[in-house]
């Protein structure tokens, strides 16, 4: 009997070990992808902006700048007008019957890494927060159009245009912009918007050793609409707007004499760039989506025992107090 159970036991820490290694190695080749993804979008937010910095040096070279200007502000409000159908689209199964053969499954966290995401905190608060943000890219916008077309005689300008496509591509890699405004605005806003109306709730995630939060259920299909489309709006249109238009206002940034300065080139870039900081948060705020089975769990009185516990580890933290 005891060689018998050795022999088991032998060969249960084995195929434990075998396993343990199997899944280091799946680790190591998910995070060999993910680094390979990461290469990949750089190189493409590389390649994508210093294109898109040239076609619009061409197009001021072929038509006036006002028509330049109306195209990226186009471009820009279709892409927004875009995202919001599709995810209305992609939550619409009716509509993807005969597209794809797994039906969208909503994610089991959302985490919020900005003010319009974290569905604790006000939303008043947080709407005049995103209207004074959508108010200073008009403005930004408004103030490139009254500046007109830089005077491009001056090969400085063309300096300071080249400079602001390589600081865009710059802030573009750098910070991971398009990862956070498409990849984690998809990820976010296709659970989020499945919250709508449905009997799910959100619970913020507690950390190791902390009491758990209880479950909150968003009442109002409209305080997820207005936080979507304010998020959509600053995070997505918003930062493609001044991304596009970043070096032909670099291109203007002149001092008193007309010539361009590098000292106001600096300050241009910094304000424009803040803009979108405004509505970061400090530490992102992780939820967990609760059905509803999980819900009646996390709702249920505590039991004697786990009253008894508590005082009991009460009555232990005073004795230590």
């Amino acid at each position: 009997v005891d060689l018998f159970v050795t022999d088991k036991k032998d060969r249960l820490t084995n195929e434990l070990e075998t396993q343990k290694e199997d899944l280091e190695l799946l680790e190591r080749n998910l995070d060999k992808e993910r680094q390979l993804d990461l290469e990949y979008t750089a190189a493409v937010d590389i390649v994508g902006n210093i294109f898109v910095g040239s076609l619009n040096l061409g197009l001021i070279q072929l038509l006036d700048f006002e028509a330049v200007v109306i195209i990226n502000v186009t471009v820009v409000l279709l892409y927004f007008i875009f995202r919001v159908c599709w995810f209305e689209l992609e939550l619409n199964q009716a509509f993807w019957e005969g597209f794809k053969d797994v039906p969208f499954e909503p994610a089991k966290e959302l985490e919020a890494t900005n003010v319009f995401k974290d569905f604790s905190s006000s939303l008043i608060r947080h709407s005049f927060l995103g209207l004074g943000q959508i108010a200073l890219i008009g403005i930004y916008g408004w103030g490139l159009w009254e500046a007109g077309l830089p005077d491009f005689s001056q090969r400085r300008v063309y300096g300071f245009y080249w400079a602001g496509v390589l600081l865009e591509v710059a802030y573009v890699v750098g910070k991971g912009v398009r990862k956070q405004s498409v990849h984690d605005e998809d990820q976010f806003w296709s659970t989020a918007l499945t919250l709508r109306g449905s009997e799910k709730r959100l619970r913020v995630k507690a950390e190791h050793g902390e009491e758990a939060n209880s479950p909150m259920k968003l009442e109002s299909a409209l305080n997820i609409q207005i936080r979507f489309l304010l998020s959509t709006l600053v995070n997505t249109a918003g930062v493609s707007l001044v991304i596009l238009a970043l070096p032909i206002q670099l291109a203007g940034s002149g001092g008193g004499d007309g010539q361009p300065d590098p000292m106001d080139l600096v300050l241009n870039v910094v304000a424009a760039f803040y803009i979108f900081e405004l509505d970061d948060l400090d530490d992102a705020v992780t939820f967990e989506v609760l059905d509803k089975e999980q819900v009646a769990v996390a709702e249920a009185p505590p039991s004697s025992e786990e009253v008894l516990d508590e005082m009991h580890q009460e009555m232990k933290r005073l004795k230590e107090g």
